[in-house]
């Protein structure tokens, strides 16, 4: 087996510099930041519940309510006299 001399070592050499040089980037680029968006207002559900039950709101001609994507808060969780409005109105 003969040594490898210094005339077979530089193109070896150029090859695998080649070679490794292409692995340094990516065409691909990445889509532009963008922004978040702003949170989602909360509708107080006590003040929501109110306006459904009450006695304007109790006809056959009323509008329906879209309330999939609406994000209620539940600020009266602990009041027990919160749709004590709404019972008496009823009776």
């Amino acid at each position: 087996m003969k040594p490898i001399g210094s005339a077979h070592l530089v193109p070896l050499v150029a090859a695998v510099a080649l070679a490794l040089s292409a692995c340094g980037g990516s065409s691909y680029r990445s889509p532009p930041m963008q922004q978040a968006p702003p949170p989602p207002v909360q509708t107080n559900f006590t003040t929501f519940a109110q306006a459904q039950f009450g006695t304007a709101a109790t006809t056959e001609t009323g509008v329906p309510v879209e309330v999939e994507s609406t994000d209620f808060a539940f600020p009266d969780d602990d009041n027990p006299a919160a749709f004590d409005a709404v019972i008496n109105a009823a009776m």
